[in-house]
């Protein structure tokens, strides 16, 4: 049995502030001169922006699709298109898709944005500004400008709004961009008597490790797994999304947790989201279904590993094109549910070969920290978690399947989209620009395609199972 329950708890809602307080807050904009200020995380797959008023209150946000995406789902494949004589058309996508929806934030006002501040990896932040991306294509990289970028709205040709101040914060190294340098700033990662870790997860993975107030930062590409993409049942978290996944082992059972439309109330299954993926992934696990090397058993090896009937006959296909549906609507009964509006979920041998790679470069971005610093994963005090995707992400699954240190739960916290909340900790204190600027100076790069062991670490960390430090006990 397949049972849909509607998520509406406030893990999908956020911190935000109910619809009545945004359209008070949107309607008091209309009627006064009052500005506003806008934070602009510019994600490879996804655009956020934040609004605030002079108060520093929140109004209003928004999460998007990059529309650079058409042009490639990763950093090298929009690089690539740079390269080739198609960087203005990538600056034209991004700077009208952010003016586009801050003139929809503002009601079309564009005349009540006092300043934006704006934060992204590093090829992002040069193609929003059009500026050459040659240096981060290829060794030795290097970025066409260094610290923060200040301009105005007329210099992006946004001519309604030409004093509107936008500040893009600074970077760390080529492939550490200001997105990683925000979080930095946002979760305090300097305190010399702490050993805090922090992770940005997304299509580009930023990891920062403080150890007593001296700060190590790598970058590592993810894909965008994560963000619904490159998952043959994959989509963005939003209105029927699967965001959680159990799996009963001795009746068979299915609960999946599904993102409800948020007009009609009305309940139906159209693609799995990053959350979901990662609920599935352990959930295969806890099972019998999936291996730790990421083989996906046939329906007889299933059954041989004590695995129920009703689980074990939801798989189909032959070695390497096998699947495992999660949900069938034309032979899953749905009471209650829109099953006409539902979709075939499942997923396949390839997909579980992505979620590794994904998984694995995370994993080995945050073991060699830890190696350059002899430090065990389990000295880590604080790990944060940052970016959208973390704040739907069940801690138990993560573990389970390794992609987070098997730490105690109290030393993990989920904190959202904290690149965001950095950026918008400068928009009303600009001062704090200059101070990053020179923090950031202090903070060590490693790049982690010249590491001797990264090939050797990026396979022993595709493995998935655990973690904990006998995968660092190897220096």
């Amino acid at each position: 049995m397949v049972l849909m329950r509607a998520v509406r708890d406030k893990k999908i809602k956020g911190n935000a502030p109910d619809q009545q307080e945004i359209l008070a807050e949107n309607q008091k904009a209309q009627n006064s001169t009052e500005r506003f200020y806008a934070a602009v995380d510019i994600g490879t797959t996804t655009l956020s922006i934040t609004l605030y008023n002079q108060e520093g209150k929140y109004v209003e946000g928004c999460a998007v699709a990059n529309a650079q995406g058409q042009l490639g789902n990763d950093v090298m494949m929009r690089l690539m298109h740079a390269s080739e004589g198609r960087a203005g058309q990538l600056h034209k996508l991004i700077r009208d898709q952010v003016y586009d929806q801050l003139s929809r934030l503002v009601d079309t006002n564009m005349t009540h944005l006092k300043r934006i501040s704006v934060v992204g990896n590093t090829a992002m932040c040069h193609l929003f500004l059009n500026i050459d991306t040659t240096g981060l294509q290829g060794a030795p990289f290097s970025p066409g400008y260094q610290g923060s970028y200040q301009l105005f709205g007329r210099d992006l040709g946004w001519s309604d709004c030409p004093e509107v101040e936008i500040i893009v914060l600074p970077g760390i190294a080529a492939h550490v961009g200001a997105d990683a340098a925000a979080v930095f700033l946002a979760e305090q990662l300097w305190q010399e008597d702490r050993i805090q870790l922090a992770v940005d997860l997304g299509t580009n993975a930023e990891i920062l490790l403080n150890r007593n107030g001296q700060v190590w930062a790598c970058s590592t590409a993810a894909g965008p797994a994560f963000e619904g993409k490159g998952i043959s049942c994959g989509c963005r978290g939003g209105t029927g999304a699967v965001g959680g996944v159990k799996l009963n082992r001795m009746n068979g059972n299915i609960l999946l947790d599904v993102i409800p439309d948020p007009v009609t109330g009305s309940v139906f299954a159209k693609g799995i989201c990053g959350s979901g993926l990662v609920d599935l992934v352990a959930a295969l696990l806890e099972v019998g279904l999936l291996q730790p090397d990421g083989y996906l058993r046939s329906e007889q090896e299933a059954r041989n590993n004590g695995v129920c009937e009703t689980l074990a006959g939801r798989l189909e296909g032959t070695e390497g094109e096998r699947k495992f549906f999660l949900l069938d609507p034309a032979r899953d009964k749905l009471a209650g549910y829109d099953s006409e509006k539902s979709k075939p979920i499942y997923i396949t041998q390839q997909d579980i070969r992505n979620f590794q790679l994904a998984k694995g470069a995370i994993q080995t971005g945050i073991a060699t920290l830890c190696r350059q610093n002899k430090l065990q994963i389990s000295q880590i005090e604080d790990c944060r978690v940052a970016g959208v995707f973390g704040s739907f992400l069940q801690m138990k699954s993560a573990k389970a399947c390794g992609l987070l240190p098997d730490l105690p739960s109290d030393r993990i916290r989920f904190v959202g989209n904290s690149a965001g909340k950095g950026a918008a900790k400068v928009l009303f204190d600009v001062s704090q620009v200059m101070r990053l600027e020179k923090q950031v100076q202090e903070i060590r790069h490693v790049e982690l395609a010249e590491q001797e062991e990264f090939s050797s670490l990026f396979l022993q960390n595709m493995k998935l199972c655990p973690w904990t430090d006998i995968h660092d006990d190897s220096r």
